[in-house]
């Protein structure tokens, strides 16, 4: 970065942000909170933002000092952001046309720095992007994190991603510090969720096997050599019962088991642990016909078991961004925005950047 010939609004020496928001030949300077001067094009930000368009529109762009004056004698206008330059400068790189290096984030901090400048100035395209991001690259590791922010600013799209992603973790995993910026109804409604989806679990385990329903003969043996589970399972419209053996009933129980701490279907997809699970039942068995069928039958029981819990997981309703009291929440939190942090002071379109 350059040294700029522009001061800020208290006159501090600005620094000239890198390509593309170097050039003097653009109609608009952006001044960030630690002084650096965006140079950018208007019509750019009018296309990917309205609050930004509205504010150009009703030519309210106030311009800070200077010793220098663009060609045709006019001083480019600027404006006072308090957004800082870390956080601008992926925002503006998304909205300009796709000449420079693809935006990129490795932390979630960073990220959430720049969805809050998207939705802030709501530039749904770009704030569409980064959601996606939030979503694929940050939701799985770290879900309450995610789901903190998204309840946070409103994304319901991403509460309901987040929540789901929540079920795969510990439910008591890291503090997460954007807690403190959600209600307690907030993350009671995640908690209800979780709930709710081990309750759905729950029933279908105790049901044994019936939720197979018409796949339950696959799960019969006709051995008589290993030792007999002590659970008998009826067949689907039929008299007929019949009693898994016993290396079965250990891996569904081990399987059940795993659901009770993660309520999902992402629980039973570790590999490993069905393969560990299979190889130490093939060793154990002495009976020839079981050692044969064990692995084929355990991965087909986990697969069916995969889509009975992801079922039965998609019929339970999904936490929403807030309760009965959520718009009005929403409209005092925005309410609290201090006048000082708007680029001008017309109330009429303060409201905008509310």
């Amino acid at each position: 970065m350059s040294e700029s010939p522009f001061t800020n609004e208290s006159n501090t020496p600005l620094v000239v942000a890198p390509a593309p928001f170097n050039k003097d030949s653009t109609d608009l300077i952006l001044h960030t909170a630690d002084n650096v001067a965006f140079h950018v094009w208007k019509v750019i930000l009018i296309e990917a933002s309205p609050v930004f368009g509205d504010m150009i529109a009703l030519g309210n762009t106030p311009h800070t000092a200077s010793d220098e004056a663009t060609p045709d004698g006019a001083h480019p206008p600027a404006v006072q952001l308090t957004e800082t330059s870390a956080a601008l400068e992926p925002f503006l790189r998304m909205c300009y046309p796709p000449s420079h290096p693809p935006v990129s984030f490795s932390q979630l901090d960073t990220l959430r720095s720049v969805i809050e400048v998207a939705h802030k100035y709501q530039a749904d395209g770009v704030l569409q992007v980064l959601k996606n991001l939030l979503v694929e690259t940050f939701s799985p590791a770290e879900p309450l994190r995610v789901s903190a922010i998204a309840v946070r600013l409103e994304m319901a799209d991403v509460v309901e991603a987040s929540a789901r992603d929540f079920l795969a973790i510990p439910a008591f995993g890291p503090y997460s510090g954007e807690l403190e910026d959600v209600s307690a109804g907030a993350y009671h409604r995640l908690l209800a969720y979780r709930s709710e989806c081990h309750d759905a679990l729950e029933e279908m385990v105790e049901s044994k096997l019936a939720w197979l329903a018409d796949d339950t003969w696959r799960f019969r043996v006709s051995c008589t050599s290993c030792a007999a589970s002590p659970v008998t399972c009826s067949i689907p419209d039929s008299t007929a019962v019949f009693v898994p053996r016993a290396w079965f009933w250990h891996h569904r129980n081990r399987m059940a088991e795993r659901l009770k701490g993660r309520p999902c279907g992402a629980a039973l997809e570790s590999a490993s642990v069905l393969e560990r699970g299979i190889r130490g039942i093939v060793e154990a068995s002495s009976c020839g016909l079981c050692r044969a069928i064990v692995p084929e039958m355990l991965r087909a029981f986990n697969d069916r078991l995969r889509e009975e819990v992801d079922r039965r997981i998609d019929e339970v309703g999904l936490p929403c961004c807030s309760g009965p009291r959520g718009v009005a929440d929403a409209v005092a939190r925005r309410s609290q925005y201090p006048k000082s942090i708007l680029p001008y002071d017309d109330m009429a379109t303060a409201a905008v950047w509310s």
